[in-house]
């Protein structure tokens, strides 16, 4: 019994599951070390990363994020709260808005991205440069989830 449970501790998805959260908090953890000012969840930082690259509409983070609109909204009013990001209107319709990133939130996302890349220079120097490439090539490829069907 002892040992399935330990297989199960430690199999694939746990494994990457246990590495991704470890690799967003000390990417926060040191974002929050150079910007005292402000703290941001989890969730937050995956929105600024949504805004910097999309400008999305209220509409389009709803259908990305997969969250209700009422649930959206609340979450992007704390970032404007915190003067991360600005909602602007969207030329030629009156009900849709925009989301984009204000200075401050550039800022903010820039010093993230600058520690996310801090990290992985450190795991190449680790395991090795060629290692960590293998790896994004494993996580980029096609599994074909789609195409498996549980046993009946």
């Amino acid at each position: 019994m002892t040992n399935h449970k330990h297989i199960e501790e430690t199999d694939l998805i746990n494994l990457i599951s246990d590495r991704h959260h470890d690799l967003r908090q000390k990417v926060e953890y040191m974002t929050a070390q150079q910007l005292p000012q402000v703290h941001f969840g989890s969730s937050e930082w995956y929105l600024i990363m949504i805004i910097k690259y999309d400008q999305p509409t209220f509409a389009e983070l709803t259908h990305k994020i997969n969250l209700t609109r009422q649930a959206i909204h609340k979450a992007v009013k704390q970032l404007e709260q915190k003067q991360v990001v600005q909602i602007e209107s969207v030329p030629n319709n009156k009900k849709e808005k925009r989301v984009t990133l204000t200075e401050f939130g550039i800022m903010c996302y820039e010093k993230y991205i600058k520690n996310k890349q801090h990290i992985i220079e450190h795991i190449g120097q680790v395991i090795g440069a060629s290692e960590v490439a293998h790896l994004e090539q494993l996580l980029q490829a096609d599994w074909q989830l789609e195409n498996d069907k549980p046993d009946e």
